[in-house]
């Protein structure tokens, strides 16, 4: 039986405990992803260099 059944015998003898140990677990993990998902994106920074930027159709060759 192993660690398979010692954390059996826990969870029955600190039943409402655990259970209340494990939901608070399973919650976090499901709001964690919530909010990774629903994060605003960061806005890409405008290029500091792009009012320099040669046009291509003005080239004299």
């Amino acid at each position: 039986m192993g660690m398979m059944g010692q954390s059996g015998d826990w969870l029955t003898q600190y039943a409402p405990f655990s259970y209340v140990i494990l939901t608070l677990i399973g919650v976090a993990g499901v709001l964690s992803l919530a909010l990774m998902v629903r994060w605003p994106k960061t806005p890409e920074p405008e290029n500091p260099l792009a009012k320099y930027k040669r046009d291509d159709l003005a080239d004299i060759d």
